[in-house]
């Protein structure tokens, strides 16, 4: 089970790095999808290791993805678009 957590752990960090990389070439949406799924799994990965600030971090993440993707969706530039 420990290694299932590593492997989707760096799958999340893999996405949130791929995310900030493409920010200027992806669409607002699937820059928030990208980093809200990167984010739930690298918290559940912290979340099973007992890394409760981690896991509070990937919750802001995610909560700041959902404002980015709905924002996208109503057609307002996020933060990282500017």
């Amino acid at each position: 089970m420990a290694l299932f957590f590593e492997i989707i752990g760096f799958i999340g960090a893999a996405m949130i790095v791929a995310a900030f990389v493409g920010k200027r070439k992806l669409p607002g949406k699937s820059l928030a999808a990208i980093n809200f799924v990167g984010a739930g799994l690298l918290g559940a990965t912290m979340f099973y290791k007992t890394a409760w600030a981690g896991v509070a971090l990937e919750i802001v993440w995610m909560s700041v993805a959902i404002n980015d993707f709905v924002a996208a969706a109503k057609g307002k530039p996020s933060a990282d678009h500017g």
